[in-house]
Parts: structure tokens; C-alpha cells; sequence
């Protein structure tokens, strides 16, 4: 709904953006202005003739606007204006809301303006009753009779034009048509427009689309094009080492770097789309993307890009801006949560990239990193009977073994950070509570809890101790289940110790 909001507010501010603000693309050309002419003439989803077909006649003169390389930048933003304003219309979203939410005709008509002749006026183009043309006049009180049910018939078959099904109805069957006929691949094609505004518009009118429900018109056929456009314009073609547990931009430096080469890293995450505005669109309709195939159950036709998907939320979740990495780590939660299978082997790679956005400077993006984190580490990976990210707790906490020393600490200094502590200590209340959170989910519910409790505890521990009692309550509460657990899974060896006391020390009383 947030894409289809910004469609509005664009629509509305449509030639204004236009001629404002940018010198290059101050003079409207007449082709631009021939097609703003030709949508605003043409017939809504509300008008008389509210038929497929002349919709898409409308929609004709933007759409080629918009396909052609050879236009102008501002004609080609014009006519993805025109198009949102024709295509999600006040009275088209409201319809698609009533056939998809099951609105009552009175919720719609408050939220639909009533067109202006009447509250069923334009909604239907049935003829208007059942009398034909050589109807006359009544005369006796029968025929007045008949005439009270004619109208009567009349008025229920405009009532039911007007009800939101009716309405919706048309509005779904106008969207599918446009997107599966002229529309998507100019869309698309827009995405690498030369242009920073076309692309804009476009990947927030592709985000619209996407963001309609999946029951309105179907995506299947046009995935196949669809997929690898958009998410050839998120990130660009990442390799993964899963001995090393870390995506790579530069295979060539990559390998080097193994056979021992001393390489200075970027830990920066190159990007494709070089707007934020641009990459934070495209992220909503990555979004977009995956709940509707989630909801329709076509998953399936995912996985195959599943890799794609992965580096596209981990570019999206390192993004230097704060909004589109706050949106990037919900996309990793998404990801996770839909397809667990495919994203288990890229978990220690993205828990371990996601270590700077947990020292964000704003706390937003340092709570939203948590609840990516969380994703990576909680997925469980039934055949090794473990978290699937719980190999970056070590790098995350700082620790390395003494006896593993890499080779680029021969010859520059090596310093390992924690990324942990700062976390227990933060001075945001909902950062620290976050984090608590995640550590006794951890400790309470990985299968290989355990190899990991000598880390964790001690963040446990500090939170008995914080400022906020909500969030020392809640540590205490965690701690006395958990050790409570450890009592039932390690009686026996307890049992000495519970009955004579710690290490079988005869000056303390037993409990």
C-alpha cells in the first residue's frame, strides 16, 4: 500500500515534478503533453463505457510513450504519470479493495466519490431497465402498478452495477489486461532508463502492480521476464564461498586472497542502481514480489532465482541508506521465512555481513538488523541439527581460536571486534530489549544451544542488571527457565551437587 500511496501522491504532483526542479526537463514536449491530453480524455474505470477494450485504448498512446528510447526523459516520466493515474485511480483501488477485502457497499460509498450523475450513475453499462424504446405511457392503475416494478427492477440492477464486486470486478479485469498487454515490458525496460526520475517512477508504478492481490490477474507467464529485470537492477551478480561463509562482487580477488594474497577488502556492498529513492522502490517491490507469490502459492518458480533473491536482500540490508537498509533486513526476515530451504547455506554469510548494521549509528537500522540476524540464526537446519547462521556468533562476539591464525595477520595487524558488546550496553531502551530478545531465543530454542551458551550468558547476565525493569524482568524470567531446563537435561550430573552441595564442599548447607 506505501507504493500505491506514493503512485497518488505522484499522480497528483504530476506536472509539477515535471517542469519543476530539474532545468533539463523545464519544457514539456508537445508529444508529452498530447499524451497527458489523450489519457485525461479517455474513459476511467468509472465512465460510460467502462469496458477492457477502451481502457487500453487510453492506455495505448503512454505505454509507447514509454517504450520508446528515443523520447525524451520527461515524456517518458509524463507517461508513467499518466499511466499510475489511469491505472490505480481512487474508484479502481476502492473496487480491487471491495472484491479483495469483501467491503460493504456502504464502506464503499464513503470511500468512492459518487460520479456526477448520481450515486450509480457510470457504474454500469447495462441497458437501464427492462423497457425497450416503444414503451408508452401508463394510463390506468395497473400499468402504474407495472411501472412502480419497472422501476423498481431498474433501480436493483443499477444498485447492483454499483456494488463493489461489480466495480472490482472491471477494475481487476482493466489491470490484468494492461499488465499482460502493453505495459509490462516497457515497464520494465524503463528500470535501466538513463533517466534517475523514469526509473523512479517506474520501479514505484512496478512496486504498485506488484503489490495488487495475487486473486486480481496472475503473474506466472510474465515472471520468467519479470524476475530477472528487476533483480538485475537490485545488486549486481554476487558469488558466495561457503567454506568462508561471505559473498564476493570479485572472484578474481577472491581467489587470490585464498592462495594467500594480501588484498585490501571493501567492505562496502557495490550497488547497480546508483539512487536511493530508486533502490528503495525496487526493494518494495522485491517485497511486493514475495509475499504475492507466497500468497498464491507459487513459490516454486522462486527458487530457482532463490540465489538472486538472497544477494538482493543482503545488498538491500548493507545499503548506506538507512531506509532501504531498515526495509533490506525485513526483506532477509521474508526470504527466511518463505523459502527456508534455499536460504539455509547463504544464513553464516548474511549474519556475519550484517555485523556493521549493528553498530548503526541510528538505532532503527541497528533494531532492524537485529530482527534480520535473529532470521539468520533461528533458521534451523534439520540435517546438521543446528541453527543455520549460528557459525557467525564467533566473528560476532570477537572470538578466534588460538590455534587458527589467518594469514593476512603475518603481515598487518589483525583486530577482531565485538560486535555484542555495544549491544547489551546501548543507550536506546528498544535496542537493548531487541537484543536480549534475540539471546535468550538462542539459548532457549537452537538445537546446538549449547556450543554457544559461554558466549551468550554473559549478555544474558548484563541484562539483569539494566535500567529498564521490563527488560530485567524479562532476563530474569528467561534465566529461570533456562536453568531450569538445564537442571531437567542434566540431572544426573547435578544430583551430586544439588544433594551435597558445590563439589561436595562440607561447609555449605545444602539447599
Amino acid at each position: 500500500m506505501l507504493a500505491v500511496e506514493v503512485l497518488r501522491r505522484l499522480s497528483v504532483e504530476a506536472r509539477a515534478a515535471v517542469t519543476g526542479g530539474d532545468e533539463s526537463l523545464a519544457v514539456v514536449p508537445e508529444s508529452a503533453k498530447a499524451a497527458a491530453a489523450a489519457a485525461e480524455a479517455g474513459p476511467s474505470l468509472t465512465s460510460a463505457s467502462p469496458d477492457t477494450a477502451a481502457f487500453l485504448a487510453a492506455l495505448r498512446r503512454p505505454c509507447n510513450a514509454l517504450s520508446s528510447s528515443s523520447s525524451p526523459a520527461s515524456e517518458r516520466f509524463a507517461a508513467a504519470c499518466d499511466i499510475a493515474r489511469m491505472t490505480f485511480s481512487p474508484d479502481a483501488l476502492a473496487g480491487l479493495a471491495a472484491l479483495n477485502r469483501g467491503v460493504a457497499p456502504s464502506a464503499m460509498a464513503r470511500c468512492t466519490p459518487a460520479p456526477a450523475g448520481g450515486p450509480t450513475a457510470g457504474l454500469s453499462s447495462a441497458p437501464p431497465g427492462p423497457r425497450g424504446e416503444d414503451a408508452t405511457e401508463p394510463d390506468s392503475d395497473d400499468e402504474d402498478a407495472d411501472d412502480g416494478a419497472t422501476a423498481a427492477t431498474a433501480a436493483a440492477a443499477a444498485a447492483a452495477a454499483a456494488t463493489p464486486a461489480a466495480v472490482g470486478s472491471r477494475a481487476a479485469a482493466a489491470l490484468a489486461a494492461a499488465w499482460d498487454g502493453p505495459l509490462h515490458r516497457p515497464l520494465l525496460a524503463r528500470l535501466a532508463d538513463a533517466s534517475q526520475r523514469v526509473r523512479t517512477a517506474a520501479a514505484t508504478l512496478l512496486a504498485a502492480f506488484l503489490a495488487v492481490d495475487g486473486a486480481v490477474f496472475d503473474l506466472t507467464e510474465t515472471l520468467p521476464l519479470l524476475l530477472p529485470a528487476l533483480l538485475e537492477r537490485c545488486c549486481p551478480d554476487l558469488g558466495y564461498d561457503p567454506q568462508e561463509h561471505t559473498f564476493i562482487d570479485d572472484m578474481a580477488a577472491h581467489e587470490a586472497h585464498r592462495r594467500g594474497r594480501v588484498i585490501e577488502q571493501d567492505a562496502r556492498v557495490p550497488v547497480v542502481e546508483p539512487s536511493e529513492e530508486t533502490r528503495l522502490e525496487l526493494c518494495l517491490a522485491v517485497s511486493a514480489l514475495l509475499d504475492r507469490a507466497v500468497a498464491s502459492g507459487s513459490l516454486p518458480l522462486l527458487r530457482p532465482a532463490a540465489h538472486r533473491l538472497v544477494a538482493a536482500a543482503f545488498s538491500f540490508a548493507r545499503d548506506s541508506a538507512p531506509a532501504v537498509s531498515v526495509r533490506g533486513c525485513g526483506l532477509v526476515q521474508a526470504v527466511a521465512a518463505a523459502l527456508p530451504a534455499a536460504f539455509r547455506p547463504f544464513a553464516p554469510g548474511l549474519a556475519k555481513g550484517l555485523g556493521p548494521s549493528l553498530n548503526h549509528r541510528l538505532w532503527r537500522v541497528r533494531v532492524a538488523a537485529l530482527g534480520a540476524l535473529d532470521a539468520c540464526v533461528s533458521t534451523v537446519d534439520p540435517l546438521k541439527r543446528k541453527g543455520a547462521g549460528t557459525e557467525a556468533i564467533q566473528p560476532l562476539v570477537g572470538h578466534r581460536d588460538d590455534n587458527v591464525i589467518p594469514i593476512r595477520a603475518f603481515y598487518k595487524g589483525e583486530v577482531t571486534r565485538n560486535r555484542f558488546a555495544p549491544l547489551s550496553l546501548d543507550p536506546v531502551p528498544a535496542v537493548r530489549r531487541r537484543f536480549f530478545a534475540a539471546v535468550s531465543s538462542w539459548l532457549w530454542s537452537l538445537p546446538d544451544r549449547m556450543d554457544h551458551e559461554s558466549r551468550l550468558l554473559p549478555y544474558l547476565l548484563t541484562a539483569l542488571a539494566d535500567e529498564d525493569d521490563d527488560i530485567a524482568a524479562a532476563a530474569g524470567w528467561s534465566l529461570w527457565a533456562i536453568g531450569g531446563r538445564y537442571e531437567d537435561e542434566q540431572g544426573e550430573k547435578l544430583l551430586e551437587r544439588l544433594q551435597h552441595g558445590v563439589d561436595g564442599d562440607p561447609d555449605r548447607t545444602a539447599p
